[in-house]
């Protein structure tokens, strides 16, 4: 071996652990997310997205029926809700998200419109169009990590 040849990098050689970011305090959040969105182009980036901030499952689904199951089906740990969808909205699962504990966030397109969301719990609401920033900044802004009361 010479000398100021560069050997590569092994997995987890002490270098390659030092250029790791740290694990947010969130992650344990994103352990299991379901994402409520009936239009699949926004479903997918949302899904890519919280994929990309160390979500380990995603479960998109589209309608309110869907998200019912897959909460009676499956662990989740956070809830991404579309609130109008085009059969009515999301607003039962949010109060099983409510009741179950699940931390949970509301998107919408509709702006300030407090009438949007009148019927449901009291949760975070996310504008669309968001991006990845947005949703990791609303995790963390809003006390969503996990050992943050609500």
């Amino acid at each position: 071996m010479e000398f100021g040849a560069s050997e590569p990098e092994e997995f987890g050689s002490a270098s390659a652990d030092a250029t790791r970011r740290p694990e947010p305090a969130y992650a344990p959040l994103l352990a299991s997310v379901l994402i409520l969105e009936d239009n699949f182009v926004i479903g997918m980036d949302a899904s890519d997205m919280l994929r990309e901030l160390g979500a380990q499952r995603v479960t998109t689904v589209s309608t309110a029926a869907e998200a019912l199951r897959a909460l009676d089906e499956g662990h989740v740990t956070f809830a991404l809700l579309d609130v109008n969808l085009f059969q009515g909205n999301s607003s039962a699962v949010a109060r099983q998200c409510e009741e179950r504990e699940i931390r949970a966030v509301l998107a919408t397109a509709f702006g300030d419109d407090v009438e949007a969301i009148a019927d449901f719990p009291v949760m975070p609401v996310l504008h669309k169009p968001y991006n990845k920033e947005l949703i990791e900044r609303l995790i963390e802004d809003w006390g969503l990590a996990l050992g943050v009361q609500r």
